[in-house]
C-alpha cells in the first residue's frame, strides 16, 4: 500500500461583519506590499492563475450554485509541497502554479514576503496567514523539508500518532483556532493509507471605508440566472466609489480601511453570465480594468450574503498540467524517503460573509457647488448574478475570487 499525503486548504474570509475594528500590527506596519520587480512578476503570473483556476471551477458547476475560493492559497500551499518534490513531478507543479522564470527559493521567498507583509498593512482590516504540517508518527519526512517549511511558510511540523482519535481532534482544533471558529471539523477521519496533511488557513476581516447604514438596507429582488428571482436584502449607499464600464461589464471597487484592500465587484452586462465574463477575462483584462477605474458617485446597491464552499481540487489542477503528483510515479524524494509517496487528494474549504454591520462610523458628505446643472448619480446595482473579488491595492494581487448567483443560499 502507498503512502499518501494530502494538502488540505483552509480558507475563512469575513468582511464587514463586525462591530469592532481590526488594525493588526499596526505598530510595526507598513504602509504598502514591498516587493522586487521579480515578485512583482509572479503577481501577474499569480493573477492569471487565479483566472485559470477559477475558470476550470466553474466547469462542473451548476449555474445557480455560488462558488468562493483563494487561489493564492492553493498555490501557497502547493508551493510548499512543491519544496519536496524533483524531477518532472516539480517541473510540472511549477508551470501549473504559475513560476514562470522563477526557481523554487525564489517562489519560497515571494510567499515569504507575502505572510511576513500582508498582515503587517497600516489598515483597519485583519489578515492572517497560517500553515502547518502534521505527519503520522511512523513517517519519516525530511528535516530539510521541515526546516524550509518552517524558514519560508512558518509551518510547524508535528508528529502525530494517526491510529488516535486524538489525532484528527488535535487537527481539528488548530484549524478551529486558524480560522476563529468558523470551520470546526475540517477532517471527518483519517484514511488508514493516509501519512500527512498540509494546511494551508487564510483569514480575511475588513470594515467597509465607506460603510453602509443599516437602516438604509431593503428588501429587493435579486434575478437569477433561470428569469426567477428571489428577494434579498440589499444594503445601499451613495458616494464616490471607483468605477469603469465596458461593452462587457459594470465594475465597482469598494475599499476596506484605510485603502490597502478592497471588494471588486464584476456585474456582466445583460443577457450575459459571469461564467460568460469569465471566458472573456486574463490577465491583461485584468490589468486593464483596474488602471481604467476611475471614481464617481454612484448609488450603489449590494444584496447581504454569507455561504460556505466546499471542493475538492484534484482534477482541477491535473487540468492545470499537475498530473504526476497525483500518481504512482511522483517524485517527492525531497520530501522524504518513502518513494511511495504521491498527493491523494487536495480540498479546500471556504466561508464568506459580506454585510454592512459595524457601520455606525460617521459618512462623509461632499458638497460640490456647480453653476449649470446637478451632477448625474449612476446607480449600480447588483441584483444579478456576479463576479467578485478581493485584492490588495499596491500590487493588485487576488486574494479571494467568488461568483454569487443567489445571496439566499447559504
Amino acid at each position: 500500500m502507498r503512502t499518501l499525503f494530502i494538502t488540505q486548504l483552509i480558507v475563512l474570509l469575513s468582511m464587514a461583519s463586525c462591530k469592532t475594528q481590526h488594525n493588526t500590527l499596526s505598530k510595526d506596519g507598513i504602509d504598502s506590499l514591498r516587493l522586487s520587480d521579480k515578485q512583482l512578476e509572479k503577481v501577474a503570473l499569480e493573477n492569471q492563475f487565479t483566472l485559470d483556476f477559477f475558470r476550470i471551477s466553474q466547469q462542473d458547476a451548476k449555474s445557480s450554485e455560488n462558488i468562493f475560493l483563494s487561489p493564492l492559497s492553493a498555490s501557497m500551499v502547493l508551493s510548499m509541497t512543491a519544496s519536496g518534490a524533483e524531477g518532472s513531478t516539480l517541473q510540472e507543479m511549477q508551470k501549473a502554479l504559475g513560476y514562470g522564470n522563477m526557481d523554487q527559493d525564489q517562489v519560497n521567498s515571494y510567499y515569504q514576503t507575502l505572510i511576513s507583509s500582508l498582515g503587517k498593512l497600516n489598515d483597519n482590516t485583519q489578515i492572517e496567514l497560517a500553515n502547518s504540517l502534521w505527519y503520522d508518527k511512523n513517517f519519516k519526512v525530511k528535516k530539510s523539508f521541515k526546516d524550509t517549511s518552517k524558514q519560508y511558510y512558518l509551518a510547524d511540523a508535528t508528529a502525530l500518532d494517526f491510529n488516535s482519535p486524538s489525532a484528527k481532534n488535535e487537527i481539528n482544533s488548530w484549524v478551529e483556532r486558524s480560522t476563529h471558529g468558523k470551520i470546526t471539523e475540517m477532517i471527518d477521519d483519517i484514511p488508514a493509507q493516509t501519512s500527512m496533511y498540509l494546511i494551508n488557513a487564510l483569514y480575511f476581516k475588513g470594515m467597509w471605508s465607506e460603510p453602509f447604514k443599516e437602516q438604509d438596507t431593503r428588501a429587493a429582488d435579486f434575478h437569477l440566472h433561470d428569469k426567477q428571482t428571489v428577494q434579498a436584502d440589499f444594503m445601499n449607499i451613495t458616494h464616490d466609489f471607483q468605477y469603469y464600464q465596458d461593452q462587457k461589464a459594470q465594475i465597482l471597487e469598494m475599499p476596506y480601511g484605510k485603502g490597502n484592500f478592497s471588494m471588486v465587484f464584476m456585474l456582466p452586462n445583460e443577457g450575459s453570465s459571469p461564467q460568460d465574463l469569465l471566458q472573456e477575462m486574463d490577465g491583461s483584462f485584468l490589468k486593464e480594468t483596474f488602471s481604467a477605474l476611475n471614481k464617481r458617485k454612484l448609488a450603489v446597491s449590494v444584496p447581504k450574503f454569507k455561504f460556505s464552499y466546499q471542493k475538492e481540487l484534484n482534477e482541477l489542477l491535473k487540468s492545470l498540467g499537475m498530473q504526476e503528483a497525483f500518481s504512482p510515479s511522483a517524485d517527492f524524494s525531497k520530501l522524504s524517503d518513502d518513494s511511495r509517496t504521491y498527493i491523494d487528494e487536495v480540498l479546500q474549504k471556504a466561508f464568506v460573509e459580506v454585510n454592512e454591520e459595524g457601520t455606525e462610523a460617521a459618512a462623509a458628505t461632499s458638497v460640490g457647488i456647480a453653476l449649470t446643472s446637478m451632477p448625474v448619480i449612476e446607480k449600480v446595482e447588483l441584483n444579478r448574478p456576479f463576479i467578485f473579488m478581493i485584492k490588495e491595492n499596491s500590487s493588485n494581487l487576488i486574494l479571494f475570487m467568488g461568483t454569487l448567483a443567489d445571496p439566499t443560499q447559504e
